[in-house]
Order: C-alpha cells, then sequence, then structure tokens
C-alpha cells in the first residue's frame, strides 16, 4: 500500500512535507484539523498557528529531521478555530 493510501487510514492527521515545509499530502484528519482544504496547511499557515512559545522547540526539531534524523516535538495548533496540543514526530524521507 502506498504511503498516502496507508496514511487516508490513519486517524490522526498525517502530514508528508519537503524540506522547505510545503505540504506534499495531508491525510483527511489533517485537513479536517486544519479545517478547511490542504492548501490551507501550506508552511506559512501550519508555522503560522504554532503558538509562540513553541516555535523553537519545533524548529530545532525540524532542523534535527531535515539532518536526517527522527525527531519529536510538543506544539500547540491554532488550526480549525480552536488550539490543539498535540506532539509531532518528524520523520525524514528520502523520497521527498
Amino acid at each position: 500500500m502506498p504511503c498516502a493510501a496507508f496514511a487516508e487510514q490513519l486517524p490522526v492527521p498525517v502530514l508528508r512535507f519537503s524540506a522547505d515545509g510545503s505540504v506534499h499530502h495531508a491525510n483527511a484528519e489533517a485537513i479536517t484539523l486544519a479545517g478547511g482544504p490542504a492548501r490551507a496547511l501550506d508552511a506559512d499557515v501550519w508555522r503560522g498557528a504554532m503558538h509562540p512559545d513553541d516555535r523553537a522547540g519545533f524548529e530545532q526539531a525540524w532542523t534535527t529531521a531535515t539532518a536526517g534524523q527522527t525527531a519529536r516535538a510538543f506544539v500547540r495548533l491554532a488550526l480549525g478555530g480552536s488550539e490543539r496540543p498535540m506532539e509531532v514526530r518528524l520523520v525524514p524521507d528520502g523520497d521527498t
């Protein structure tokens, strides 16, 4: 089963990004979280929706992931009309 098809079956938001933060794929749960179409999850939108106190930790995790290592961050995102705390797992993907 291709990655995108598998992600659609998961009951949690799954996003696939390029190193610059642009969205390659967002499953239905991620689109629901964003409260709209997949373009609502573009890099400037989801990074801008992050609580200011969480950005430094997330950016450190992003740097770790783009260097080829799995990383985690805890963030609060204000998407779809409410703020939601979540653990983000960043896994490098050689296919991006």
